[in-house]
């Protein structure tokens, strides 16, 4: 019960992103071994990569390891927010979602995003 409603809830986290601006493509989070346990992407949106395309999940581990390699440094600089990755067709962030950091919110981007205002909605609306 308590994974559905986790399940759930998590569902819902993503449709808030989603709405949040028209310019959010992809909402989904994802667990610290890299599985995608949910995601949404926005209506009537052609994906760059195949939904069943394994790489489609991958794109968001990629960034998940390099968040973890970044972590190295928290002790030193603080907690981390969030990480960006900007590619030439999208921009991904990745945000921790709770004090375990077992989870976090993977959000793509169309590339032309001012991702600075996004990522403040985020922090304000949904998180």
């Amino acid at each position: 019960m308590f994974k559905e409603k986790e399940n759930e809830f998590l569902h819902d986290l993503c449709i808030k992103t989603l709405k949040l601006d028209r310019r959010v493509r992809f909402a989904g989070v994802m667990d610290d071994s890299g599985k995608l346990l949910v995601g949404k992407y926005r209506k009537n949106l052609i994906p760059l990569i195949s939904p069943t395309d394994e790489e489609s999940s991958n794109s968001f581990y990629t960034a998940y390891q390099s968040l973890m390699l970044k972590k190295n440094f928290e002790s030193h600089l603080g907690d981390i927010h969030f990480q960006l990755t900007e590619f030439e067709k999208v921009t991904l962030i990745t945000i921790p979602l709770n004090i375990r950091k077992n989870k976090y919110l993977c959000i793509s981007l169309d590339p032309e995003s001012q991702y600075h205002k996004l990522i403040s909605k985020i922090f304000n609306a949904v998180l």
